[in-house]
């Protein structure tokens, strides 16, 4: 099974995926698996890959997709014409799949991929689309587009949404920190697989959402039209839609998939039909305008996908300068949890774009076992505090050094600012940027969820709310759950006065006793490299930290041997697309200061 990262389609807004084809015994069919959007697609990324990696492993050519402007792909999401882009990039990923021999064509779409797939298929392409497979599929783009409105809705209760997405766009819609702009709102809203005049292909598997079903109407609409349908209801849908770090690949779902398919005939591709194909532009890396990721940036930059490391087993992304050599330090970008390589709200990919049309090598990395990098034998996979990860992190530095890259600077978030201090520890880097590291001991079975940073920020928030007129008003009529309140404020209290206890206790015994073991450790490590800590203000790792080196720090930063910078209005992972705006700017001034 051969598995290679491409970029293709139209050069502006060239697609990126990854081409699966099988080593021997190919049967003729070829499936381009549609992701979802958003942060569901983020949810999807593995078990897409286990499904492309079955299907593959069957004799089926797989593509996995990223649309324009999403994943590792080209372009923004707040560029025009999206919907058209995304279909055009899956009639891209068709011709690819053609240039492997497959004949019989097949899309797969999950929640609104189902809806792209279905409406790239309604387009009265050249050749037919001989099946469609339809997982958790809303019946319509409006049904979608209300989900998503909810959501926004849910959010802004947080206090952390500042109606900033809503001001440049009344039609926009945001959810989990990406956003869907007007103009793409508008075009996916248009699509209602319910009310087809003509069938989309002449077979379809249905695969419904088992806690929201919704595909009825869209069942007896296709059968109408001749479409020969199937429904399974196999479940595995909620289980594979939680958070990266919990997410179950639902191995019912892909069952009931392949045999599906199995039934389905093969048409290998006519051998001029595939020679044709493989020479389609777009085999190469793009060159992409970075004035498009952010505004005042003009200069072209390169991207790269490499595999390197024991066995080639890592696999990362590398973006670099176009036009001359990168004249400034490498940037080694790290896994927020189990969020694979494009970062949270696909901050590293934006990051990625800018800082190397400054003149960064940047390389945008998957640790073992995260993403598309295979785990080191013996360790399995989707582990966020890898064993490995240190070690990975130290391969992909002698593959930059390799690529002729001076010492380089770690960036990361959450767990990636633990991997990148550990790093910091060992390897001889240029700094390290730790953004709300949890943790800095990790141990295993300790909990990797962040329900203690919701704490921290809804106690915030309601501190702030106190001031509030419109708040107050909201306790006296009864919409307010005080003893949710109680709760947090206790918890709250609680860890604050722990806090001021433990610093106390050491500021008493005085001498290095007074830093504790992580103020002493960190004391070292700014002692042989550059270190910068960023926190969300009210984010639980600053009580972690205050409790377990605040002397230190307060030391350090005296002795400006560290950088300590807080974020207002941010949670954790820096959803609010304006907090994302306000986290580049300041690590950006901050590179400038470890050059």
């Amino acid at each position: 099974m051969n598995a290679e990262a491409r970029y293709f389609g139209a050069e502006g807004r060239r697609a990126f995926g990854w081409l699966h084809a099988p080593d021997a015994a190919p049967r003729g069919i070829g499936v381009v698996l549609c992701p979802p959007l958003g942060y569901e697609a983020v949810l999807a990324h593995r078990p897409l890959r286990h499904l492309a990696e079955r299907l593959c492993r069957a004799g089926c050519a797989v593509v996995r997709l990223d649309y324009p402007g999403t994943g590792d792909a080209e372009g923004l999401d707040e560029d025009p014409h999206r919907i058209p882009a995304w279909l055009d990039s899956i009639n891209a990923a068709v011709a690819q799949l053609r240039g492997t021999g497959a004949g019989s064509i097949v899309l797969y779409g999950l929640r609104a991929g189902a809806l792209l797939a279905s409406a790239c298929a309604s387009r009265g392409n050249a050749r037919p689309i001989d099946g469609l497979i339809l997982h958790a599929s809303p019946p319509s783009g409006r049904a979608f587009v209300r989900e998503l409105r909810a959501f926004r809705r849910l959010a802004a209760a947080s206090g952390l949404d500042t109606g900033e997405t809503q001001r440049l766009d009344p039609r926009a819609e945001e959810a989990a920190g990406f956003v869907l702009w007007g103009d793409a709102v508008e075009a996916l809203s248009a699509i209602d697989l319910t009310k087809l005049e003509t069938a989309p292909t002449a077979a379809a598997l249905f695969l419904p959402r088992e806690d929201l079903p919704g595909d009825e109407p869209i069942l007896h609409r296709w059968a109408s039209l001749g479409v020969t349908v199937e429904r399974h209801a196999v479940g595995g849908y909620a289980e594979m839609m939680q958070d990266p770090h919990k997410s179950i690949v639902p191995d019912a779902a892909w069952a009931r998939l392949e045999a599906w398919l199995a039934d389905l005939p093969g048409r290998p591709c006519a051998p001029e039909a595939a020679a044709y194909t493989t020479s389609l532009p777009g085999l190469t890396p793009p060159r992409i305008t970075a004035e498009r990721v952010h505004s005042e940036l003009g200069p072209l930059v390169r991207e790269t996908p490499i595999r390197f490391g024991p066995d080639q087993r890592l696999f990362g992304i590398l973006t670099e300068p176009e036009a001359s050599a990168a004249t400034r330090p490498a940037l080694l970008l790290l896994n927020a949890g189990s969020i694979h390589r494009i970062g949270a709200n696909r901050t590293h990919v934006l990051w990625a774009r800018a800082w190397a049309a400054r003149g960064h090598q940047v390389l945008r990395l998957d640790i073992g076992g995260i993403g598309d990098s295979r785990a080191s034998a013996g360790l399995p996979e989707n582990q966020t505090y890898s064993q490995s990860a240190v070690a990975d992190v130290e391969a992909s530095l002698v593959e930059l050094a390799r690529r002729g890259a001076g010492r380089a600077i770690l960036l990361g978030l959450c767990s990636g600012a633990y991997v990148a201090f550990h790093t910091a520890r060992v390897a001889d880097v240029l700094g390290a940027v730790l953004i709300n590291p949890q943790t800095f001991d990790y141990r295993e079975g300790d909990p990797l969820d962040v329900a203690t940073a919701r704490n921290a920020s809804d106690a915030t928030y309601y501190r702030r709310a106190i001031a509030s007129s419109e708040k107050w008003k909201k306790l006296a009529a009864g919409e307010v759950d005080l003893g949710r309140i109680a709760q947090i404020v206790w918890t709250r209290a609680r860890a604050v006065a722990l806090t001021r206890l433990t610093n106390l206790a050491r500021r008493l015994r005085g001498g290095e006793e007074a830093e504790g073991p992580l103020g002493r450790e960190i004391r070292r490590v700014t002692g042989r490299t550059a270190l910068a800590l960023v926190y969300s203000v009210g984010d639980p790792g600053l009580d972690y930290l205050e409790r377990n080196a605040g002397e230190a720090l307060r030391r350090l930063r005296t002795e400006r041997r560290l950088s300590f910078d807080l974020v207002e209005r941010a949670d954790h992972t820096f959803t609010p697309p304006d907090s994302q705006r306000r986290l580049f700017a300041l690590l950006s001034a901050k590179l400038e200061t470890l050059r």
